[in-house]
């Protein structure tokens, strides 16, 4: 148990779950650490205010769980019942980074309409950590589920879905930079990330797809912003606008996006700003993009060609279980930017999924980047597969390496999955064989190869 009052020290899974049972406060000049795989569980409406100093840092395997113990009455949007009032760094004068890593925050709630940061308010740190957690099943009434208001922040490889608010799932403001990589924004009501009065934003390889609202809405009513990039993000199917821009006074560029879901207007953009559009892929191109445009290049108008995306626009249809990697015939793969070292796009090391980001020496389109190959059995130690270069102009090389001997089928279809090509090769384990395409029209094909037991696929352009 932990009554109301201050809390220090560590809490430990050995001693989990803990139960609070008022109003805590790591007071000014406190620390308190949360060990991995500890519960801390609010038996009513209290929070956790932090004065001090909060290390909350759980492991992938072994998260934090913060919630209440009875979530009756949670739905009912006009009480307080179900839920409790969240971690708020209020009044805070540490000149320490605190830190939320690994964490799974569920069931804030604020019914007030002038309240805000139902799971996680922050306010006037020097610097606060954000990254791999989980922000799920909260509830506020007006205003964003999490508040983050002057104050550096990593915001890296968080999880925000099935949350519901009228404003905006994570507000980020008044601060000068911020890094958002890696997050998932999908399915709340609401939008999924706004920035207000933010001076310089990198928004790298996110997905941001069904809420309510926008998906992303970034605003600055000052003269003084500098540069925001938006790179490798998924963006589609928001209720409203994929897109909202408004007075930035400044430069904005997106490379390697995927803006789709919306037949008419993908973006809203401000008029006081210049935008620019590289190697994305837009749902019907520049008609669909409002304000000033001042570079529209190499950009594609294909569907995705998403493996499962939901079925509809808007929050109710559930993105977060959806799956929006590419398919092996999406246009995407190997269309991005072909240099992103020059061009400051800070690109993570893995996308969304852990695989390595740019493969094949050229980035996909989106926040997803294909493997390259799909083994049916999904044990990439049995085999290689690749075809080179690609590219590919008179010929191309086909290179399979295998554990053993085995027969093996290499077929060549068209993008129409007409089949152009058909050998069979008898006990062999590794085929290094160069094929003369010429003769074929310039497209998209696709290389695949059967074993007895595994199935390889590969995309290949022929100029």
């Amino acid at each position: 148990p932990v009554p109301a009052g201050n809390v220090s020290g560590t809490w430990t899974a050995e001693n989990s779950p803990y139960l609070v049972a008022g109003d805590i406060t790591v007071s000014d000049g406190s620390v308190l650490n949360i060990d991995p795989n500890v519960t801390v569980e609010f038996q009513g409406y209290y929070k956790l205010t932090v004065e001090g100093q909060l290390h909350a840092v759980g492991k992938q395997d072994s998260l934090i769980l913060f919630t209440v113990n009875d979530t009756t009455g949670f739905s009912n949007e006009d009480t307080i019942a179900g839920g409790w009032h969240g971690i708020r760094f209020e009044n805070n004068t540490s000149t320490d980074t605190s830190e939320i890593v690994y964490c799974k925050i569920q069931y804030g709630k604020i019914i007030d309409g002038s309240g805000t940061g139902c799971a996680v308010f922050v306010q006037s740190l020097p610097y606060f950590i954000m990254e791999n957690s989980i922000i799920t099943n909260n509830y506020c009434k007006n205003r964003s589920i999490v508040r983050i208001d002057s104050t550096n922040i990593s915001f890296f490889g968080n999880k925000c879905y099935y949350n519901k608010s009228f404003g905006a799932t994570v507000l980020i403001k008044h601060i000068f930079y911020v890094q958002c990589v890696n997050n998932i924004f999908v399915s709340n009501k609401g939008a999924g990330l706004r920035l207000f009065e933010v001076k310089n934003a990198d928004i790298i390889n996110n997905l941001i797809c069904n809420n309510s609202y926008h998906g992303i809405w970034i605003t600055s009513y000052s003269n003084a912003c500098f540069d925001f990039i938006l790179a490798n993000n998924t963006i589609c199917n928001n209720y409203q606008y994929q897109i909202f821009l408004d007075e930035l006074y400044t430069s904005v560029q997106f490379y390697n996006t995927i803006i789709w879901g919306n037949d008419d207007l993908n973006a809203v953009i401000s008029s006081n700003s210049g935008f620019d559009f590289y190697y994305c892929d837009i749902q019907n191109g520049i008609s669909t993009l409002g304000g000033y445009i001042q570079h529209y290049e190499n950009n594609i108008e294909s569907d995705p060609g998403f493996v499962n995306p939901t079925e509809g626009i808007g929050w109710e249809y559930d993105a977060f279980s959806a799956d929006w990697s590419l398919n092996e015939t999406s246009l995407c793969i190997d269309a991005g930017t072909p240099d992103t070292t020059g061009l400051n796009l800070n690109l993570p090391v893995s996308d969304l999924a852990g695989k390595e980001r740019i493969y094949n020496g050229r980035v996909d389109i989106g926040a997803y980047e294909y493997p390259g190959y799909i083994n049916v059995n999904e044990d990439k130690s049995t085999g290689y597969f690749n075809v080179f270069p690609n590219p590919g102009d008179e010929s191309v090389n086909v290179l399979l390496i295998l554990n053993r001997p085995e027969n093996i089928k290499l077929q060549i279809f068209t993008q129409y999955g007409k089949m152009i090509y058909n050998e069979d090769i008898k006990n062999s384990g590794r085929i290094n064989e160069r094929i003369n395409v010429s003769d074929y029209p310039a497209g998209i094909y696709i290389f695949k190869i059967n074993t007895s037991e595994n199935e390889y696929l590969k995309k290949v352009i022929i100029k």
